[in-house]
C-alpha cells in the first residue's frame, strides 16, 4: 500500500480569516517592521547614527500614522466582509425557502393530477372490459386486438399513476408499512416469475442463485421495488439476469445483474432522481422515469441503502441492503 504525504508550505496569513485582535497585531508589528527597516536604510546611506531624538519622534509620527492607515482599510474592509455574509446568509435563506415552497406546490400539483386522472381511468378500464365482454354487441376479432392494446395503455397509465401516488406518500410520510419478517428467496422467485414472460420475448434468462434469508419490511412494497429493479434488468440486458443473495446476520444484500449496454458514472449519478429514463439507445434522458425514485424511498424508508454501478457497453449492477430484522 503506498502512503502519500502532503507536504504543507509555509504561506503569510491571510488577514481576511483572522480574529479582529490578531488582525490588528498583525497590521501594527507590519507597519512597525516596515519603518523600522526604512529608517535603518536611511540612516545606512547617509552615514548617520540609526536611533536620534528626531529621527526617533520622525519614526514614532510616521509609525502611527500608517498603522492609523492600516487600521482604518481593515476596519473598512471588515465591515464589508461582514455585510456580504449577511446578504449572504439573507439570499440562502431565501432561496431555501422559496425552493421548499416550490417542492411543496409541486407535490401538491401532482397530487391532484393523480387524483383526478384516475376517475376517468377507471371508468375507461371499466369501459373496455364490457366492449371486451360483448355489452355493447359482438366484437371482432380485428375490435378485440385494438381493445387489447387500449386496456394495455390504460393499465400503463393506472400503474404510472399509483407509483407517483406513492412517490407523494413517501416523501410526506405518509405511507402506512405494514412490516413483517418473510422469505426473501420466495419474493425473488415470485418477482421472476412475473417478469418471465418479458424474459422470453427477449429471450434473456433470468437466473435467481437462492440463498437462505429473512427479510424485515412491507413484503408487498419490497416486492414492488424488486419487480421494478428485475423488470428493468430484463428490458436493458441482452442475454442474461443474475440475481444473487448474500445474508449476514444484521442485513441482507441482493444484487441483480445484467449484460446490458451500461451507462456512465454521469448517467449513474441521475439514476434515482424523478423523471429520468433510460431511452432506447441506451442513455438516459428526462422523461417521465419514477420508477426507480420510487425504489430509492422504498429502500430509504426500510432503512436500507441501494446503489449502481456500471461497466459501459458491458453491464449494469443494483445493489441492495435491507435489513434482517426489526431495527
Amino acid at each position: 500500500m503506498k502512503v502519500l504525504v502532503a507536504t504543507q508550505q509555509q504561506q503569510s496569513p491571510d488577514l481576511s480569516r483572522l480574529e479582529p485582535g490578531r488582525a490588528i497585531g498583525y497590521a501594527l508589528l507590519c507597519a512597525f517592521l516596515l519603518f523600522l527597516s526604512f529608517d535603518l536604510l536611511e540612516s545606512a546611506i547617509n552615514n548617520q547614527p540609526a536611533f536620534t531624538v528626531s529621527r526617533s519622534l520622525h519614526f514614532v509620527r510616521g509609525f502611527v500614522a500608517t498603522a492609523a492607515g492600516m487600521l482604518f482599510v481593515y476596519i473598512t474592509m471588515h465591515r464589508k466582509e461582514i455585510e456580504l455574509l449577511r446578504l449572504r446568509d439573507q439570499f440562502s435563506e431565501k432561496l431555501s425557502k422559496r425552493t421548499q415552497e416550490l417542492g411543496d406546490l409541486r407535490c401538491d400539483f401532482l397530487a391532484v393530477i393523480s387524483h383526478r386522472m384516475r376517475t376517468p381511468i377507471l371508468a375507461n378500464e371499466r369501459a373496455e372490459m364490457l366492449m371486451k365482454e360483448g355489452a355493447f354487441g359482438p366484437v371482432t376479432e380485428q375490435q378485440s386486438e385494438i381493445l387489447k392494446h387500449l386496456m394495455e395503455n390504460n393499465a400503463d397509465v393506472k400503474r404510472l399513476l399509483d407509483t407517483l401516488v406513492d412517490i407523494l406518500k413517501y416523501k410526506n410520510q405518509t405511507k402506512d408499512l405494514q412490516c413483517d419478517d418473510f422469505t426473501l428467496s420466495e419474493l425473488l422467485n415470485e418477482v421472476a416469475a412475473s417478469v418471465q414472460t418479458q424474459a422470453n420475448a427477449r429471450d434473456i434468462k433470468v437466473i435467481v442463485h437462492p440463498a437462505v434469508a429473512t427479510i424485515w419490511g412491507d413484503r408487498t412494497e419490497v416486492q414492488k421495488l424488486f419487480h421494478h429493479i428485475l423488470e428493468n434488468a430484463v428490458k436493458h440486458g441482452r442475454s442474461q439476469v443474475n440475481v444473487n443473495v448474500e445474508a449476514n446476520r444484521n442485513s441482507t444484500t441482493v444484487s441483480i445483474t445484467d449484460d446490458g449496454k451500461g451507462m456512465c458514472q454521469e448517467d449513474v449519478s441521475n439514476l434515482f432522481d424523478r423523471f429520468y429514463q433510460m431511452s432506447s439507445t441506451g442513455t438516459y434522458a428526462p422523461i417521465t422515469g419514477i420508477g426507480l425514485c420510487l425504489c430509492g424511498e422504498i429502500v430509504a424508508a426500510h432503512g436500507g441503502t441501494i446503489a449502481c454501478t456500471s461497466n459501459p457497453g458491458k453491464s449494469t449492477t443494483f445493489t441492495l441492503q435491507l435489513p434482517s430484522h426489526v431495527a
